[in-house]
């Protein structure tokens, strides 16, 4: 965005450097190197321009037009120091009022936000300043105010650089990463031998280390550029920019690729026109659900100001058509490099419309229980500086983050990798995830089923998804509650888990395979969701999803017959544990039949301690033996 600022003060200048030598130098010498010079900028050409006005000025170094064009390119050309010099000396020439405004702009992009709020108020103060240009100004009044602020109060920032087997010479940007924290992928342009373009290289973390970083394998590296890619949360589908395709909609489209396996990909596939569109789309983050696409969005073919999008996955594996995210997250300006955080909630994103530093620096918003948008956080200084920042990702710890930068000391190229430990107040939280395979118990045979994680202590439905044509599946799960976990497939009795993960400070992975009971004579299950307080038999406000999901069974399948069984560890006296196993298994039927269920179609039993299923010796093992059972009778 400030380029085009800098882009109309060049213009300006070369305009009002095309007034009559008289009105600009005494030389006519002078005069002819400016020509000259103005004849560079307008085809960009601005190397020889820069050498030609300081000839000039060597000459006859007072001429504020001069000082001012020359300032113009140095802004141009990010060289903010020599720029604001210059702005400085051609006002002290009797330049311009509007020099000024120019000050105050480049001293903002220079980081001198002091020097720019002076700027500012001594040009609000000119008689003939323009009020259009005072409302412009304003935006950078806010954020000058705002970076002196947040530079008094830095936040810790050590960035350390990902090492040689990932970074090289050449360009590495754009990291994404698997849930799992173990797959880490990025663009590279290699800038010698004999592929030059944008290709996606890979590197996995084995034993705490990552190995060399090598391109991708199968069909998605071409000869053309592909780049800005996001994977999913389980590893198995990327979703990537690529630009002036045959089959694309316009100048950059986002598309999909699958694993294939073996470490390599299928053919990328264009995700088609509700997402892509005439103009220009790139930078996609796909939700650890794999349910919604966020992208960005330019207003032409070459990006022009880029905002950010959002498109929903339907049931039937189409896309919604993208909408815009609401004006508290886009701005009139620039907002760019989403990813959306694996707790689903957490959307990091880099702006230069929200009160910042200067360019483009790393924000974040949280989504609301309503679905709304929180007001976006500045991640601080010295993550942000006056300089452009990039995009970044954080692994599944909450604050390992990964970031391109070219403003890192120990940098191996350009733009190299680098990790940070994402200051306290702005971490996230950790995740678990549980991954398997779901397979017939009795023929072993893989299951396509519904899989369904509900929040234990407010009921509602966390996410909701199928395992594959091979049984498998992937969740991820914020470590921030308890979950219930249910799988359910028709002409099976549904499988239960929980996960009490609302006291845990770290994540990790499970590991769950499960074997579905088809539904026939002595087919049990353990309901285990189903809670009830030690020494009673009063359901827990925690069953209740778990019996809800009872409910459901029992009335898609109106002919079965059912026994609820109650089980107890050996803790205690047996009479005890046999009385308190009955009533609670008759506490269950007692809510069924509330919930409509007729009461012939159960039966309720306790067994007390007589029938474990683990080893009682301990507390986990008992843990197991304190279960509900359902049998089909």
């Amino acid at each position: 965005m400030i380029k085009r600022f800098i882009f109309s003060f060049l213009t300006l200048s070369v305009l009002f450097l095309s007034f009559p030598a008289a009105s600009v130098a005494q030389s006519k010498k002078s005069q002819k190197l400016i020509n000259d010079a103005m004849g560079f900028v307008r085809v960009g050409n601005f190397q020889p321009a820069e050498e030609l006005l300081q000839k000039v000025l060597q000459k006859e170094p007072k001429l504020p037009q001069v000082l001012e064009l020359l300032a113009d390119i140095k802004l141009y050309l990010e060289k903010e120091d020599e720029a604001i010099a210059l702005y400085e000396k051609a006002i002290a020439n009797e330049g311009k009022d509007y020099l000024w405004y120019k000050l105050a702009i480049a001293s903002m992009d220079g980081g001198a936000y002091e020097k720019c709020l002076t700027a500012i108020a001594t040009y609000e103060s000119l008689p003939k300043a323009r009020k259009e240009s005072i409302e412009k100004l304003q935006r950078y009044k806010t954020s000058a105010t705002f970076a002196l602020e947040a530079i008094k109060n830095p936040v810790p920032f050590a960035p350390q650089n990902m090492g040689a087997q990932i970074n090289t010479e050449h360009l590495e940007y754009l990291p994404s990463l698997s849930a799992d924290g173990k797959t880490l992928i990025y663009t590279s342009r290699r800038l010698t031998g004999d592929q030059t373009d944008e290709d996606f290289f890979v590197s996995y973390k084995e034993d705490g280390a990552w190995t060399k970083g090598a391109r991708l394998q199968g069909y998605l590296n071409t000869e053309l550029n592909e780049g800005a890619q996001c994977i999913t949360a389980d590893g198995k589908k990327l979703y990537f920019t690529a630009c002036h395709r045959e089959d694309g909609f316009g100048s950059c489209d986002i598309y999909e690729s699958y694993y294939l396996g073996n470490g390599k990909w299928g053919k990328a596939k264009n995700l088609g026109s509700a997402i892509n569109s005439p103009v220009w789309e790139s930078q996609p983050s796909i939700s650890p659900d794999g349910k919604d696409l966020y992208f960005v969005r330019g207003k032409d073919s070459f990006g022009g100001v880029k905002n950010i999008w959002v498109s929903h996955l339907r049931q039937d594996g189409t896309w919604t058509k993208a909408m815009p995210l609401p004006e508290n997250i886009n701005t009139q300006f620039e907002e760019e490099a989403p990813f959306m955080y694996f707790d689903n909630e957490t959307l990091f994103f880099t702006s230069d419309g929200h009160p910042g530093f200067g360019r483009k620096d790393f924000f974040y918003t949280k989504k609301q229980p309503d679905g709304s948008w929180g007001t976006p956080v500045n991640l601080g200084y010295p993550i942000n500086t006056h300089r452009n920042e990039f995009s970044l990702v954080i692994g599944p710890d909450g604050f390992t983050t990964i970031f391109a930068s070219n403003r890192a000391e120990g940098s191996n190229g350009d733009l190299d990798l680098f990790w940070f430990e994402m200051p306290k107040e702005h971490r996230t939280v950790p995740v678990a995830w549980v991954k398997g395979t779901i397979r017939d118990a009795k023929t072993k045979k893989p299951q396509m089923a519904d899989i369904e994680l509900y929040d234990l202590s407010s009921g509602a439905l966390f996410t909701a998804l199928k395992s594959g044509e091979i049984g498998d599946y992937f969740a991820v799960l914020p470590v921030n509650r308890d979950y219930a976990l249910n799988i359910a497939k028709e002409g099976y009795l549904f499988f239960s888990e929980n996960f009490s993960l609302a006291d845990s400070s770290a994540g990790g992975e499970y590991l769950l395979d499960v074997s579905l009971q088809p539904i026939e004579k002595g087919a049990t299950i353990a309901l285990r969701n189903i809670f009830f307080d030690t020494d009673k038999f009063d359901l827990k406000e925690t069953s209740q999803v778990e019996l809800d999901q009872i409910v459901k069974f029992l009335t898609a399948n109106s002919n079965l017959r059912v026994r609820f069984e109650g089980h107890t560890d050996n803790m205690g006296n047996p009479t005890y544990n046999k009385t308190l196993s009955e009533k609670r298994a008759q506490a269950v039927r007692n809510y069924l039949v509330d919930k409509g269920i007729a009461a012939k179609r159960m039966e309720a039993q306790g067994f007390g301690e007589t029938q474990p299923v683990a080893d009682n010796e301990t507390e986990e093992g008992r843990a197991m033996n304190r279960r509900t059972e359902m049998r089909i009778l």
